[in-house]
């Protein structure tokens, strides 16, 4: 063999040797070629740490800009159930069946939200009040935050049954939590937009379901603080003119809170701590907690705690 033949053979068992290059580019472009890549064959010459820092440093860039779009998620989806799946066939096999139960999960929830009967053990019962409340509201407007509603809740609580490997529940724990940030985010716009135009949807012009509905999407917020204390500086005026509810208002001004490092008023929020539950963050002026919680219409907090049952265990 001569030296530059020798050469040629040697560069190209290096570059055999190389890992698979990530086309990063042309993943980006085209979310239904991120969906179908193969991130499995990334794991040739590389390991499970390495394949989960790149899915890191796209989710870091990703998050600057709040939600990843669909091209990243499929990304970042890919290459974390490629680190963490123990071979080829079991990665491929929880893709195929985490598919198949999403969109048995999609066909549940578009079912409970045309008002059709789906199975208790499906369903979180706020989806069919919600949904029976659309259908009933005074107005279209009412009518619109409702069925917004509606659908957050349905994200939230419905999924289909079956079988789920590690590998299966990661992948829809992943893009449950995608679709929820790209939901909320449309929400809070739609809601601020909804505001700005025609204001608050009042009790005595939109009813209490709708009062609820808008409530709600400003507790979901959490990715706009700026936005949920803009509500809170009107639900404060409101709630003084018996135009929206005081104790959605409590909620919202410790949900605030919380999110800005405060202590609350009326310990709302909570956490279980050595298996009792407790308020978190602290609460301000403990002595008057139970008159503030009357006064905005909550129970008492041992009757609160007493709802959300026993802690969980350790």
């Amino acid at each position: 063999m001569t030296f530059g033949a020798g050469l040629a053979v040697f560069a190209f068992a290096l570059a055999s040797a190389s890992p698979p290059a990530l086309p990063l580019a042309a993943l980006r472009a085209d979310p239904s070629v991120a969906r179908t890549f193969d991130y499995w064959s990334l794991r040739a010459g590389r390991t499970p740490a390495e394949l989960r820092a790149l899915a890191g440093a796209i989710a870091a860039d990703a998050k600057t800009k709040g939600c990843r779009t669909e091209a990243e998620f499929e990304i970042v989806l890919g290459l974390e159930s490629a680190a963490s799946a123990p071979s080829p066939e079991s990665w491929r096999a929880d893709r195929d069946a985490a598919a198949r139960l999403e969109r048995e999960s999609e066909a549940l929830r578009a079912k409970a939200l045309a008002g059709e009967k789906v199975g208790d053990q499906y369903i979180n019962r706020n989806v069919q009040t919600f949904v029976e409340q659309a259908q009933a509201a005074r107005t279209p407007r009412a009518r619109a935050v409702i069925q917004r509603v509606a659908v957050d809740q349905a994200l939230l609580s419905i999924d289909a049954p079956g079988d789920r490997t590690p590998g299966v529940e990661q992948r829809i724990a992943l893009r449950a939590e995608h679709s929820y940030c790209v939901l909320t985010r449309d929400n809070a716009e739609w809601l601020r937009a909804q505001i700005k135009s025609d204001g608050w949807f009042t009790l005595s012009a939109e009813g209490a379901e709708a009062d609820r509905a808008a409530w709600l999407m400003v507790q979901h917020s959490d990715h706009d603080p700026a936005f949920q204390r803009e509500a809170l500086a009107l639900l404060t005026r409101l709630k003084d003119q018996n135009e929206t509810s005081k104790r959605n208002y409590a909620y919202l001004y410790d949900r605030l809170a919380a999110n800005e490092g405060r202590n609350q008023l009326y310990a709302t929020q909570g956490r279980c701590r050595a298996g009792q539950r407790e308020p978190h963050p602290a609460v301000d002026d403990p002595a008057g907690l139970a008159a503030r919680r009357a006064e905005m219409g909550l129970e008492s907090l041992e009757a609160y705690y007493a709802r959300w049952g026993p802690c969980p265990k350790d």
